[in-house]
């Protein structure tokens, strides 16, 4: 098991295929009953999985990717040399990388405690006994625009400081208490950390958009499993009222807890339809293919990884000398050219090949003052 130029490549192209693929499908499945949005959800959640893995196993395959991998990599290791030190391409971009993700995962982490510990300190609450005996506190605040559910282990619930009428109360109280069975926030926690890390890829803020909007369907799925028809249109005109009242106020809050609907016309729209076609038993009909969908393609993205080759140098030979990092090195010479050295032969090679050979576990001497 390791970690590669080529298996982060090949990581961030097969994550950002897949979600692209399911992002254009999501709604044709679901119209059509392929899915239920338990599926999509799932599918999502394996897409931010694989992203979070980048590695190689024992059992992965190298497949030459050709001139334009081999054009990659020598871009990735030109070394960019200066009086002080001598780096390359990659470890630049890694390093930028590396302070963007740790300045997002800090920057997500203050927001979440400051947040948290804000309203867990605020004297003036409500309580509610969930059917398992969890107490959750309730708290109405001038700062937000429509109700909200935050925390990931400890919850509350925060409404707008205005009246509500038990009827509406009811349906957002049903909501609120619907994500936390599904674990919604520990959901979104984890995305988000995705989204920290790959913080530069626009593939990943799709994926965080619509992973959202699909927990608020399968969310409003879970209400309307508890009522009847005739409630379903009470249940979505609390929607459009709180839809409407975050469109009048509208509130953003970066620590990004879960909100009863969205100011986005778009997604309040794509709840009201697939409100109307409520079939839960659709995911428990298909888990078994889409078990096997998942794992397949979990098999197949680490089973290959696609790499640059180099051929051998080109030299005036008369024999074939067979090498490898175990009867071979890379020699440095004193005026900073590189030379692999085989068993019989001796080759000159470039920096870009000598950073390939020792990336392979060739050893790399240095060339002594006396050394011809």
């Amino acid at each position: 098991m390791k970690l590669t130029y080529f298996s982060v490549i090949i990581t961030i192209i097969y994550g950002n295929l897949l979600i692209l693929i399911f992002y254009f499908l999501r709604k044709k499945m679901i119209s059509i009953g392929m899915c239920n949005i338990g599926m999509v959800l799932t599918f999502y959640i394996f897409c931010a999985v694989r992203l979070a893995i980048p590695l190689e196993f024992s059992w992965t395959k190298s497949i030459n990717g050709g001139l334009l991998f081999n054009v990659l990599y020598s871009f990735l290791t030109h070394e960019i040399c200066s009086k002080y030190c001598s780096v390359n391409v990659s470890q630049i971009l890694i390093f930028i990388w590396l302070i963007g993700a740790i300045w997002n995962l800090m920057h997500l982490v203050y927001q979440y405690l400051f947040l948290f510990f804000h309203y867990n300190s605020l004297k003036d609450y409500d309580i509610y006994k969930d059917e398992n005996g969890k107490l959750i506190k309730i708290i109405k605040t001038d700062e937000i625009s429509t109700a909200c559910l935050i925390g990931v282990f400890k919850h509350i619930i925060l409404l707008p400081n205005r009246d509500y009428t038990q009827t509406q109360l009811k349906y957002i109280l049903i909501h609120e208490l619907s994500h936390i069975k599904n674990h919604d926030m520990l959901i979104k926690c984890l995305i988000n950390v995705v989204g920290g890390v790959y913080w530069w890829n626009p593939i990943i803020r799709l994926l965080k958009k619509d992973l959202f909007q699909s927990i608020e369907i399968r969310c409003d799925y879970r209400v309307c499993s508890t009522i009847n028809k005739q409630e379903y249109v009470d249940y979505m005109t609390v929607l459009l009222y709180e839809y409407k009242n975050a469109i009048a106020y509208e509130t953003k809050n970066s620590a990004q807890p879960v909100y009863f609907v969205s100011t986005s016309q778009a997604p309040i729209e794509e709840r009201f339809l697939l409100i109307n076609d409520i079939d839960v038993g659709k995911w428990a009909k298909c888990q078994v293919l889409v078990l096997i969908i998942m794992l397949t393609s979990l098999l197949f993205s680490y089973s290959i990884v696609i790499q640059s080759k180099f051929d051998i140098p080109k030299q005036d030979i008369s024999y074939v000398n067979s090498f490898d990092e175990n009867n071979s090195y890379i020699l440095k010479h004193n005026n900073g050219t590189y030379s692999l050295i085989c068993p019989f032969e001796e080759y000159t090679i470039d920096n870009t090949e000598a950073i390939f050979y020792l990336n392979n576990n060739f050893e790399l001497r240095i060339e002594e003052q006396n050394e011809k």
